[in-house]
């Protein structure tokens, strides 16, 4: 049985700027029911590998007495907006109810320091259990459950996830699940010799020596405070290790542009490329580029080393970060 802190902190109102997919709904109203509350963002790759996980314990226990909702906290500028939450909430097929916490006014009050964060409150209204990152999703689910037995509402639930032998648990293959890597000057990590001028723009060289955890640039590039933007034809290259790569960037300057990415230089083939390219009629590997998001790129069946390349052909293409998945989620949907 999990150890839980005692019932000190009670949970707070979720005051944010919009609703989806539910009318407001208050915590102290769900008193009674034990809440999930997933703290998360559309453009974040840790987010969006856990979400599948989190509407499936939302499909699976709703009938029991939880209740799971989405606080939609932004990691990005362009991911305060209202508008653009719900849009992404939609294309992303998000089932959840969910806040839009705009303002980062529900982050702070629960004192959230990663994505995705999931916290439990049980059903008198107190906060029992924190979970930050990507790794031991078997030890939410058995809290989650313990919770629900804990209300008194329910003699039986269904059965969890999986096991560790059937592989049916959250786990990740890899001692790093995740990395991340921002474009900006303000955490940004530009590897190339000659440095990054804030709020201008600069040419680079492509040094054709690649390390880890650094963005490479080719050809002028306009250094921002969150991002780096294309001014003409220009190029990144980024080394990685990992089972998937997903790039956060958009083009906001009319229709949206192609951009070429290869990995190891060469194309990507349609067995390893991520959900949003295109392969060309001459086997080309493509991304169509509009409104900021999370763009996935490659995707293998193994972790592995690789380096990855993007290149425009005109100004305008804005990158705000890279991450990589060191390994997968194993298939936590119930096969029930």
């Amino acid at each position: 049985m999990n150890e839980f802190p005692p019932r000190t902190f009670p949970a707070h109102d979720l005051i944010g700027d919009l609703w989806l997919n539910t009318d407001p709904l208050a915590v102290h109203a769900l008193r009674g029911q034990v809440i999930l509350l997933f703290f998360w963002d559309f453009a974040c790759g840790r987010s969006l590998s856990v979400l599948p996980v989190i509407q499936e314990w939302y499909r699976r226990y709703g009938p029991h007495g939880l209740v799971a909702l989405g606080v939609h906290s932004p990691k990005f500028p362009f991911s305060e907006a209202p508008s653009r939450v719900r849009k992404e909430t939609l294309r992303l097929g998000v089932s959840l109810p969910v806040v839009v916490d705009g303002s980062l006014m529900v982050w702070s009050r629960y004192e959230c320091r990663s994505w995705p964060t999931i916290l439990l409150i049980d059903a008198d209204g107190y906060l029992r259990y924190r979970h930050e990152g990507l790794e031991e999703y078997r030890s939410v689910e058995q809290s989650l459950r313990y919770l629900l037995h804990d209300a008194g509402t329910v003699e039986e639930l269904p059965d969890p996830g999986g096991s560790p032998e059937d592989g049916r648990w959250g786990t990740f293959v890899g001692d790093d699940p995740a990395e991340e890597i921002f474009a900006g000057y303000r955490r940004g990590s530009i590897g190339n010799v000659e440095g990054v001028v804030p709020e201008s723009t600069q040419i680079f060289t492509d040094p054709g020596i690649y390390l880890p955890g650094r963005i490479y640039l080719h050809g002028p590039w306009e250094c921002l405070r969150d991002s780096i933007r294309s001014a003409g034809a220009a190029s990144a290259v980024v080394p990685y290790a990992g089972r998937e790569a997903h790039l956060v960037m958009g083009y906001e300057g009319g229709a949206p542009i192609e951009i070429a990415v290869s990995e190891d230089e060469r194309n990507l083939a349609a067995d390893r490329s991520g959900s949003d390219v295109r392969i060309g009629p001459s086997g080309e590997s493509i991304l169509l580029v509009g409104e900021p998001r999370l763009y996935r790129v490659a995707l293998h069946h193994r972790p592995g080393s690789h380096r990855l390349r993007i290149a425009c052909r005109e100004p305008g293409l804005e990158l705000y970060a890279v991450s990589f998945l060191a390994g997968m989620l194993t298939d936590v949907i119930s096969r029930n």
